[in-house]
């Protein structure tokens, strides 16, 4: 069965504008940073865990392991244009590096969407014998689930079950290091503010419309 291409450029479209949504809201671009620079894990990775986990769509280690080999060589120049943009702002001089640093700035992030469509892609062709995933791959976030996650994800900080794809992302990344568990309370920390921020853009728009 060949899933559709434009219902993964939809998603893959509609998972890009929901995480520059979300990585606005200050609390979580400086948590999603902090764990990039403690913990050397990817951003777009952890976002696509909890966009996931809001899909009710599980990813397990098998998933993990798949979706950072489609992005594999795409994260690396994304990691090598990041630390030069890095010391492109560090430079005292804010003319010319100004706009070397813009320009690197830009194609980080045209990298980052590379590593999105790769992971999305990867996520319905590893799914495209099941209806049940793909339906919920392809299924716009809901409020009431946003709604419950928030009330599971603050009620309960150390139930695993609750951040499934987060700690399945870990553990796959980190495996047996003593960080582990402190990176472990990071991301769930950072679930509960994305899920809390995704809830009230979704309830943003329903009034507007």
């Amino acid at each position: 069965m060949n899933f559709n291409k434009q219902l993964v450029k939809a998603q893959t479209e509609y998972f890009w504008q929901w995480s520059c949504d979300v990585y606005q809201y200050t609390q979580v671009r400086k948590l999603c940073l902090s764990l990039q620079d403690s913990y050397h894990l990817n951003v777009n990775y952890l976002l696509l865990a909890i966009w996931c986990q809001l899909k009710s769509v599980n990813l397990s280690i098998e998933d993990w392991r798949s979706i950072e080999t489609a992005g594999e060589n795409v994260n690396q120049v994304v990691e090598t244009v990041r630390r030069k943009r890095k010391q492109l702002k560090a430079q005292p001089d804010n003319s010319t590096p100004n706009q070397a640093y813009q320009k690197a700035l830009q194609l980080e992030l045209k990298g980052e969407q590379i590593i999105q469509k790769a992971a999305i892609q990867c996520l319905f062709l590893r799914a495209q014998r099941n209806l049940d995933v793909i339906e919920r791959l392809s299924s716009q976030l809901d409020a009431q689930m946003c709604e419950k996650l928030c009330k599971e994800w603050s009620s309960t900080l150390e139930n695993s079950a609750k951040r499934h794809n987060l700690q399945t992302y870990l553990e796959n990344k980190m495996q047996q290091s003593k960080h582990l568990q402190f990176a472990l309370k990071k991301v769930n920390m950072l679930a509960q503010l994305v899920t809390k921020q995704s809830l009230v853009l979704l309830l943003a728009n329903d009034k507007s419309h």
